[in-house]
């Protein structure tokens, strides 16, 4: 599936997200750096890098992976990453379920818009709590349909509409990755960490109030 819209990914990505997916990912970015200067933070499911860049040009002393399973979007993250002149991020093939990095080697580990496409959220939070120095951060960054009914039946309208354009695009690719936010439970996510060896658990909605925050500390 991310094979075939890798390079339309970025445009149904900022439509699902009203454009304003960037501003979503800068909350993300922020929360990985906090307090931090010399560091290393990884990015799980990197897609087109968008969140690995972010870090890299705002933090000269953070060292970046970039992690994803596809080998499509990782040579579209690597280009965008060359045209940006960014060269302090390391592209690397892997799956979320099974990191391969030695034990305690990041001081911050960030996902976007990719845990609900994992199939064990328990087994990447193992492999997200093994990776991690102890105290350091996680944040995901998600997308799934709002509880209020107002802003949730705006969202199903809006979703609708795009739907036209969408298919323009990719209609099956489209359907997929709406399917997959309106199917998302991020209560079920939250409670998947709490049970974790994590402290701090935090979950925040993001305006206007589809996507969301999970943030968290190695105990």
């Amino acid at each position: 599936m991310f094979s075939r819209i890798a390079d339309r990914y970025d445009i149904v990505n900022g439509m699902l997200s009203l454009g304003i997916d960037s501003h979503w990912r800068s909350v993300a970015v922020a929360e990985a750096l906090h307090g931090l200067g010399e560091c290393a933070i990884l990015d799980v499911a990197t897609g087109t890098g968008g969140v690995a860049l972010a870090i890299a040009s705002s933090t000269p002393g953070a060292r970046v992976f970039a992690m994803d399973a596809n080998d499509d979007m990782l040579s579209l993250a690597a280009r965008k990453a060359e045209r940006a002149g960014i060269t302090r991020v390391v592209f690397e093939t892997g799956d979320a379920h099974d990191l391969a990095y030695p034990d305690e080697s990041f001081d911050a580990v960030v996902c976007g818009f990719g845990v609900r496409n994992f199939k064990d959220v328990g087994r990447y939070a193992d492999e997200k709590n093994r990776d991690l120095k102890k105290g350091g951060r996680f944040v995901l960054l998600d997308m799934a349909m709002p509880s209020g009914r107002i802003i949730s039946a705006f969202f199903s309208a809006y979703f609708g509409a795009v739907g036209v354009l969408g298919s323009l695009i990719d209609a099956l690719a489209y359907g997929w990755l709406f399917s997959s936010i309106r199917n998302f439970d991020k209560r079920a996510l939250a409670a998947t960490l709490d049970s974790k060896q994590f402290k701090n658990v935090k979950t925040r909605d993001l305006f206007p109030g589809i996507a969301f925050i999970v943030t968290g500390e190695k105990a």
